[in-house]
């Protein structure tokens, strides 16, 4: 009986202090989950940060474990896949992260940039101007959107976009560039010469700054300051294909063949698949008096694209056997 009584009271006591502790430690285990969550965040956030983006998404994958419905941990993974060419995986989390949050304009950011990359601009402006439905303030978004309607030529309603945050952000160069675009395209060339100086002024590290720059210097007939932008251009980054070609151009018009042919030469080295390289190479040969070398670009042109080589005769009207 004494012994059944001591059973009893030992029980009474494990079970009190089991009570005590778990009276203790309930609330403790509450916050578990949000403290883990919030710990692997803020290393996948560091890992990020460092652009080590597999490292990052362990840490997402981790946070994962504790909240499967959190759409910063999917938005993070997919901003980490799109950072490391995985476009397909970067759309898939964002998706989910989007499916969770309908209201995040980063999210539709990502999702625009992410559908650029896999060639379906349709949907990259559909998301991009979802991004500055929401969030119209974040220039970022208003850039990226406004970028792609100019390059699929919707002018107006890029401007649209544009015209206001000209006006509020005259410190921005990235958006100033974007102006002095515009205005390229409308034939507005002081306007654009305005935006594009700023620009130039705000960050003059950027090679294609100096290349609207040049292209508006010279169609206001300002050709020593155009000819120095294209220069500067090609001297920041002596790989621009672009700013080549329009100084090669500029120098057959000012009848320099011999500058022209140097430029052609290395826009031809840059890209040597390109056929409107080599027919500006074979003009500036045939206008150097070098007959052979502008018969060999026009038989190469002729083997692998008649029509470009066609093209090439028309415009240098040499006395090649066609």
């Amino acid at each position: 009986m004494y012994n059944n009584c001591m059973t009893t009271k030992k029980i009474a006591k494990v079970v009190g202090l089991l009570c005590l502790f778990l009276a203790i430690m309930i609330p403790e285990l509450s916050f578990a989950k949000v403290d883990s969550v919030e710990v692997y965040l803020t290393k996948a956030s560091a890992a990020f940060t460092k652009s080590k983006f597999p490292e990052a998404l362990v840490e997402y994958r981790n946070a994962l474990r504790f909240d499967s419905l959190n759409p910063s941990i999917f938005k993070g993974m997919g901003d980490s896949y799109y950072l490391m060419g995985n476009f397909q995986m970067a759309l898939e989390n964002l998706r989910q992260a989007q499916k969770l949050d309908s209201n995040d304009a980063g999210t539709y950011n990502s999702l625009g940039a992410t559908y650029i990359n896999l060639r379906d601009t349709a949907k990259a402006l559909q998301y991009y101007t979802r991004a500055v439905t929401l969030d119209p303030e974040d220039l970022s978004f208003v850039k990226n959107l406004v970028s792609l309607l100019m390059a699929k030529r919707k002018f107006p309603e890029a401007y649209s976009f544009l015209k206001k945050t000209l006006a509020e952000d005259t410190a921005d160069a990235e958006l100033q560039f974007l102006g002095a675009n515009y205005f390229l395209t409308q034939g507005q060339y002081a306007e654009a010469e305005r935006h594009i100086d700023l620009a130039v002024k705000l960050d003059p590290k950027q090679a294609k700054y100096f290349y609207v720059q040049g292209q508006a210097e010279e169609n206001l007939n300002k050709s020593p300051e155009a000819e120095t932008a294209y220069k500067v251009a090609i001297g920041l980054n002596p790989d621009y294909f672009d700013a080549r070609q329009r100084l090669g151009v500029f120098y057959i018009l000012a009848e320099r063949y011999p500058e022209a042919m140097r430029q052609f030469e290395e826009a031809v080295r840059i890209r040597p698949e390109s056929d409107e390289a080599r027919i500006a190479l074979g003009a500036a040969y045939f206008h150097n008096e070098m007959p052979d070398k502008a018969e060999e670009v026009y038989n190469y042109l002729k083997k692998k694209n008649p029509e470009a080589a066609e093209k090439m005769r028309q415009l240098i009207n040499p006395d090649i056997k066609q």
